[in-house]
């Protein structure tokens, strides 16, 4: 696969051959993916604490939808869904303070001063697309233009954050008036994309846009593969090194490695709980699979981790 599916999978699938031990139960996935899209599905317990572990896609289509039956069983089980981050729930002006200091050039500078003429142009034509004027794209630094133009080409491709699986169950969350635990804050995410340098930064948005026209077959690739419940995808994603630079290195360990750690270590007080509750977890999957993961982590916990579909 191109470098630039890679890149675009950490984005959509973390801001998602499986790391099981060698006696995990057998899961047909192909009968099973007849009654509902299967994604990477997980359950551990601890006394009369369950936890079902579910990977997310943060965009999605309609086509993507119904989830299998064991899915929505779970979730309705559960007292508790747990996320990455209450994307329903943000504070808005939180938000504005951490993207002003995060994302904006505090230098004077705008984003032409650091792009070349032709990939800046065609940044801007972009912008434009989507109603964006030029001086609102220029304020931003490279690796969240990136950002928003992955955004752009979902859209365009018929996927949309809308229909992504985290907002799914934080809708019917709302609706069911369950209780959500996010286990990061937005903060949190957002300062990872510090550790990148300007360098690093312009060429992911250099490969992005030079990849463009591959967007969409990896596009309907990914998600097939999550219909699929296909870990073997994405644990290659996971495993790719994309960038060899120190600093890409540092924000990939950052992303991955770090962050699933610290879930891991909030998904134990889940399990570790005195309530007797059952939680329903959404994570974007890669953070469910391959070394280091999440799953990854509990194991080593000595925690046993089943498939979902074994309920």
């Amino acid at each position: 696969m191109k470098k630039f599916f890679s890149i675009f999978l950490l984005v959509l699938l973390m801001v998602g051959l499986v790391a099981c031990s060698s006696d995990q139960e057998k899961v047909d996935h192909e009968t099973l993916t007849e009654d509902g899209s299967l994604g990477v599905f997980y359950k551990v317990s601890e006394g009369d604490n369950t936890v079902y572990l579910f990977g997310s896609v943060h965009i999605g289509n309609e086509e993507m939808y119904p989830m299998h039956p064991k899915v929505e069983e779970a979730y309705s089980k559960a007292s508790v869904l747990g996320v990455e981050v209450d994307i329903n729930n943000i504070n808005q002006m939180e938000l504005a303070q951490a993207m002003t200091a995060i994302a904006i050039y505090q230098d004077g500078t705008s984003l032409k001063d650091h792009l070349s003429t032709e990939v800046y142009d065609e940044v801007v034509s972009i912008g434009a697309s989507v109603g964006l004027e030029e001086f609102m794209i220029a304020m931003y630094k490279p690796a969240f233009v990136s950002d928003l133009i992955t955004n752009y080409y979902a859209e365009q491709n018929g996927y949309s954050a809308e229909l992504g699986i985290d907002q799914y169950f934080l809708d019917r969350a709302a609706e069911d008036e369950k209780v959500v635990e996010a286990l990061e804050s937005l903060q949190s995410q957002l300062e990872i994309m510090t550790i990148l340098e300007e360098e690093t930064q312009i060429k992911m948005l250099e490969d992005m846009l030079a990849n463009k026209d591959n967007y969409s077959q990896e596009l309907d690739t990914l998600v097939n593969a999550w219909v699929e419940g296909d870990e073997q995808t994405f644990e290659s994603m996971r495993a790719a090194e994309d960038y060899d630079s120190e600093d890409y290195l540092r924000y990939k360990k950052a992303l991955s490695d770090d962050r699933d750690q610290e879930m891991a270590n909030k998904i134990e007080g889940f399990l570790q709980s005195k309530e007797n509750n059952t939680y329903f977890v959404v994570v974007g999957t890669l953070h469910l699979v391959g070394e280091n993961s999440i799953v990854d982590v509990l194991r080593e916990k000595g925690y046993e981790v089943k498939s979902g579909f074994g309920q």
